[in-house]
């Protein structure tokens, strides 16, 4: 072998040894910095998303609210990206969880539920309560009903008034928080004791009630009531007036002044775009907000956790 071929294969050893793994080890670098830049892409995308349409249940934080689960928890954020996108995607069975999914009858897509995914398992869940602040919409205090034995001692003297009393409760507790305690509606759905939503045809509400909407706060209940209790709570609603007229306390809930009349849920409002909930939230917050892009450099928390 001629010395000429001797440093040429100590060279290309050379370079095996040396330059590779300085290559691989670059390459490890850039494909983790795209990776990083992917996530924020997606997270920062996902961020309004959230704001506008889950933290009415789910919080400003990803504390969760009342019954509805937090999802800032580890065992949450430990899901696999699959797990998670077919939750957000298709619901989930006897819980408030409405599917969301354009392909379920809801208002994301494919790309959207993903960047909610990657939101949840890769977001600082402090920018994502900075973000929704500086949007206006914090989410309002939960209306909580009780009701007390006068209040159903009232309506047992009625007709049908057992399946009134039963409705009562089952009203108090599954709807009150969304509708009101004195079902008046709310900041986050509309009102029950409606004319007009009492000349709506019975089997049009059993539908929205069993099935819900989807991509709107309003899930099916047919897997957590059965069709009695849903009967009686529809009972109750049609009857609204007349247990008025007995005299019953009704707690008041203060109500912002949005659209609350029955075409909001016959027509199956949709949460996705122009939404006068999303408006009057809006107009009880800042007169300025800054744009997201200036508010991931200027401020509050970074957008993925340190």
């Amino acid at each position: 072998m001629t010395t000429s071929l001797r440093w040429t294969g100590f060279l290309a050893t050379l370079v095996i040894v040396v330059v590779l793994p300085i290559y691989a080890f670059t390459e490890s670098n850039q494909q983790e910095q795209m990776l990083d830049e992917y996530r924020l892409t997606a997270v920062m995308s996902a961020t309004d998303m959230y704001a506008e349409n889950c933290t009415v249940c789910h919080g400003s934080s990803g504390e969760g609210i009342g019954a509805n689960p937090p999802l800032n928890d580890d065992a949450v954020q430990m899901m696999s990206e699959n797990d998670l996108f077919k939750v957000i995607s298709r619901g989930r069975d006897n819980t408030l969880m409405a599917a969301w999914a354009v392909d379920e009858g809801g208002v994301f897509s494919t790309s959207q539920v993903n960047d909610l995914v990657t939101l949840i398992q890769a977001v600082n869940w402090e920018y994502v309560e900075a973000r929704v602040t500086e949007l206006g919409l914090i989410p309002p205090q939960v209306v909580e009903m009780e009701v007390s034995d006068e209040m159903l001692d009232a309506l047992v003297v009625l007709p049908d008034g057992e399946a009134l009393s039963s409705g009562l409760l089952i009203y108090a507790e599954n709807c009150a928080a969304c509708h009101g305690s004195n079902a008046a509606g709310s900041v986050i759905a509309p009102a029950l004791d409606s004319v007009k939503l009492r000349t709506t045809p019975r089997e049009d509400l059993e539908q929205i009630v069993s099935s819900g909407s989807p991509g709107t706060l309003m899930a099916g209940w047919q897997n957590m009531l059965s069709p009695e209790q849903i009967s009686s709570v529809l009972d109750l609603i049609y009857r609204w007036p007349e247990i008025v007229q007995t005299g019953i306390d009704f707690p008041e809930s203060h109500v912002l002044q949005i659209s609350p009349s029955p075409e909001v849920i016959a027509d199956d409002l949709r949460l996705g775009g122009a939404h006068p909930v999303h408006d009057t939230l809006r107009d009880l917050g800042q007169q300025h907000q800054p744009s997201h892009g200036d508010c991931q450099d200027q401020c509050g928390p970074d957008v993925l956790p340190g």
